[in-house]
Formats: C-alpha cells, sequence, structure tokens
C-alpha cells in the first residue's frame, strides 16, 4: 500500500511493474506500458481519479512526497518510472527580488537524483562564473534517508545564497529599485512619483554606489547635514529619511542586512524646539 492525501492506494509493485517495459539502450529506461494522458506522461487509475504512474511508482518506493518537495519526471522521456531517473526538487524560490542576476532565472535551485538505496545526489545551481560566463552548480552525494537527504539539500542552498549574498553585493540603488517596484502597486501615483523624484534627485547620487553592509548611521547623517546645507528643509530631508528607513526595513526583512542603519541616526526636526523665556523678576 501507499500514501496518497492521507489516503491508502490499492498499488503493489507488482501491479505496477506489471505494465513496465524495459527499454533497451545505454539510458535503461523503464517506460511505462499502461495509459498515457495528453502530454505522454503515463498514468493510473485509482479509485476513479487520474495519478502520474512516475509519482506513484515514487511513493511505493519511498512513502508520501515530502511536504514542499515537486516530482520531477524523467528527463528523457516523460513515461519513464525508474526511480533513479526521478528528480526530487524544491520549487523555484517566489521572492526573487532582489536575488542577484546570476539567480534570477527561472530555474529551480536545487534538486536531488536517487543512485542506489538510500544514496542521493544532491545538486544546487551556484550562478554563473564571472570568469568563465559557464553556470556552475554545487555537487555532493548524501548517503541516509530521502528525509534526511532533503534537509540536507535546504541547508545547502541556504549556505549558497549567504555566500552568493557576500559575493555579488546589494548596492543601495538596488535596493531602491527592488523595493519600488515591490511597493509601487500599494501606492499612488503621486506618492510613487513623488518617491522617485526624491530617490533619483537626492538620495542615489549620495549613496546609490554604496553596499548595504557598508551603510552606516554616520553616513545618513552626513546625507542629512549635506541636505541641509544644500538649502532642503527639515521637512524635505526628514521624508527622504522616511523613503531610507523603509528600504531598508525591507531589507532587514529579506535577510540582507541585520540591522537597519537608519533606525539610529538623527534627521532635522520639522518643528523647532520651543524658546525657553526667563520669567521677568
Amino acid at each position: 500500500m501507499a500514501l496518497r492525501n492521507g489516503r491508502e492506494i490499492a498499488c503493489t509493485p507488482e501491479r505496477l511493474l506489471a505494465h513496465v517495459a524495459r527499454q533497451r539502450g545505454r539510458n535503461g529506461c523503464e517506460l511505462w506500458k499502461g495509459a498515457h494522458d495528453s502530454h505522454g506522461y503515463g498514468v493510473v487509475y485509482i479509485n476513479g481519479r487520474q495519478h502520474k504512474a512516475h509519482r506513484i511508482a515514487w511513493e511505493l518506493a519511498h512513502g508520501p512526497l515530502p511536504t514542499g518537495r515537486k516530482l520531477n519526471a524523467c528527463e528523457r522521456t516523460r513515461d519513464c518510472v525508474r526511480i533513479d531517473h526521478l528528480r526530487l526538487t524544491i520549487p523555484k524560490d517566489e521572492n526573487t527580488m532582489l536575488r542577484p542576476a546570476s539567480l534570477r532565472r527561472g530555474k529551480v535551485r536545487g534538486h536531488m537524483r536517487e543512485q542506489s538505496a538510500n544514496s542521493y545526489q544532491l545538486i544546487v545551481y551556484i550562478g554563473v562564473s564571472a570568469a568563465t560566463g559557464k553556470e556552475r552548480y554545487h555537487r555532493e552525494t548524501f548517503r541516509g534517508p530521502v528525509q534526511q537527504a532533503c534537509k540536507r539539500l535546504d541547508a545547502i542552498i541556504r549556505d549558497v545564497g549567504r555566500s552568493t549574498r557576500r559575493d555579488t553585493p546589494v548596492t543601495v540603488t538596488d535596493l531602491l529599485d527592488r523595493w519600488l517596484a515591490h511597493a509601487g502597486p500599494d501606492l499612488s501615483p503621486t506618492t510613487l512619483r513623488t518617491y522617485r523624484g526624491y530617490i533619483n534627485n537626492r538620495i542615489a547620487p549620495a549613496l546609490g554606489d554604496i553596499a548595504l553592509t557598508d551603510l552606516t548611521p554616520a553616513t545618513l547623517n552626513d546625507l542629512y547635514h549635506q541636505l541641509s546645507n544644500e538649502g532642503l528643509s527639515p521637512a524635505t530631508i526628514r521624508q527622504c529619511h522616511a523613503i531610507i528607513h523603509r528600504a531598508l526595513h525591507i531589507a532587514q526583512n529579506w535577510d540582507l542586512i541585520t540591522t537597519n542603519p537608519a533606525t539610529h541616526t538623527t534627521p532635522p526636526n520639522t518643528h523647532p524646539p520651543p524658546e525657553h523665556r526667563t520669567a521677568p523678576a
């Protein structure tokens, strides 16, 4: 028996293999001889519902598909049900807003392929080499249960993400561009146009090329002092500060920085402090 959506399915390895023919040749695919769908995938009908044969084969061998994983069919032919020709993958990260360009290619970031019983090849896409222009991958072999192999794959992807952020630092301009793209749909056209004006004319020329990890409260205070010397009003400077603070808050949520440097700055007050008058004697 195998489980699917919490229910047992009456499909045994013997019944499955009765519909499989081993293809001759180097690839050694095991082809499904039963029904196929319109896309060429082998299908199994269980309790009147259609299921892909390669997924049923995988679940018979390993149990239910782990949460958050996707099973890809054989790269050579879609109706292959050989277990070690199937790839257990992690779906694409939907939040690609600030990933470096080499990782914004719509690719699955990592997947695993069974080599033999309790032995898996883990493959993670790193990016394009600046020196050679070729795509780079991290590959390693993991021996153990499939659940532990999935955890190891997650850990590799996290490590690769951190390393990529260190190798390709995100600048203030990168952040502001992506932040506007992220926040723009929630802003009115007038507000969005105002923000772009402050960014293009005041913020980006002074801070644009600075990496987020190098941005400090002192750097921001210097900007506010410079804007004051140029004759900008305290209210305008505080508006620039608000834009910077919001964008850096998003960067902190996206794990690009650990603290928000704008929190520790001293932008000018919009209202001068009241004068203390000495009461007449």
